[in-house]
């Protein structure tokens, strides 16, 4: 088996809207039947963000990555994924869990948010410096709990399960750190395996955001997990199934069947196909994040031993 994991740890100084500090991890991994593990790739990505006007302070990599500095300035919130493609078209088609790490900048800077709110550092609709579109997914329908919330002027904040420990198998040098009071954490974990004879690649997803109460209990925010079959010979997405674990709003399971929109869509069309096509009350923003994992697919397949 193939596993690909990530963490982007999130954090700031205590009583602080901003800055925002996104510490990063990444492992690629071939794990024997016996459960050894040897580590194939390993990368890092470190940020700061300003909270207040969403731009970049700070941006580094390692292995370094040059052009990638070159996005400080920029907000991550406006066009950023757009930018990160134009400056690093490499990185772009190598696949690797540091661009996937980059990727989620904006997304991470986004749902850091919870913090705020969880520690009373926001408190009212006027504070919120992200404004949710109405009908940008499932959970910001119009006349939903949280837009109607939000047009009332309140800051509403759900309370998650506490959340189980998704590393017990791993190497302690893979393991996270605790979080800090009032830090979040967006966790992915990719498994892959052969589906048989021929070329199918079965793959095991999962994404996790938490945070850390202020009674030391790590609590789910979101979390879906999503199971596919990738057919290398063409690189087409053959099944897409993903199930919601733990979702914040009651109408957020619905985006689950979104999935099977990607089933017979190419790998090298998938990006783009799931930011133009799924959209809307149907879908949720973070469940198509971790669609759009599944063009990584090709490169992890290719560590798989026959």
């Amino acid at each position: 088996m193939v596993r690909r994991l990530s963490w982007s740890d999130l954090s700031r100084a205590p009583g602080a809207i901003s800055p925002l500090r996104v510490s990063g991890r990444t492992a690629d991994l071939l794990v024997a039947e016996s459960g050894d593990v040897e580590i194939r790739a390993r990368g890092s990505v470190e940020a700061l963000i300003d909270s207040t006007t969403t731009e970049v302070l700070h941006l580094a990599t390692e292995p370094r990555r040059a052009s990638v500095e070159d996005l400080t300035g920029l907000s991550v919130m406006r066009g950023f994924r757009a930018a990160l493609a134009q400056a690093d078209p490499v990185g772009r088609e190598r696949r690797d869990g540091i661009g996937r790490l980059l990727d989620d900048l904006p997304v991470v800077s986004l749902i850091s948010g919870h913090a705020l709110v969880a520690a009373g550092l926001v408190t009212s609709g006027s504070d919120v410096r992200y404004t949710p579109r109405p009908g940008q997914c499932a959970g910001f329908a119009e006349g939903g709990p949280f837009m109607v919330s939000i047009q009332a002027g309140r800051v509403p904040i759900p309370l998650g399960p506490a959340a189980p420990d998704l590393d017990a198998d791993l190497p302690e040098e893979l393991r996270p750190d605790r979080l800090g009071v009032h830090g979040m954490r967006r966790r992915r974990r990719t498994d892959l395996r052969w589906a048989g004879e021929g070329e199918g690649v079965r793959v095991d997803a999962t994404f996790r955001d938490s945070h850390m109460d202020a009674d030391g209990i790590e609590r789910i925010v979101h979390e879906y997990t999503l199971d596919a079959v990738v057919d290398l010979s063409d690189g087409v997405v053959r099944e897409a199934r993903a199930t919601p674990r733990v979702l914040p709003w009651q109408a957020c399971p619905l985006a689950a069947t979104s999935a099977t929109r990607i089933e017979g869509v190419q790998l090298s069309r998938l990006d783009d196909r799931v930011r133009r096509e799924v959209s809307g009350v149907g879908s949720c923003t973070h469940l198509n994040d971790l669609l759009r994992t599944l063009a990584d697919v090709p490169r992890l397949a290719a560590l798989l031993p026959r």
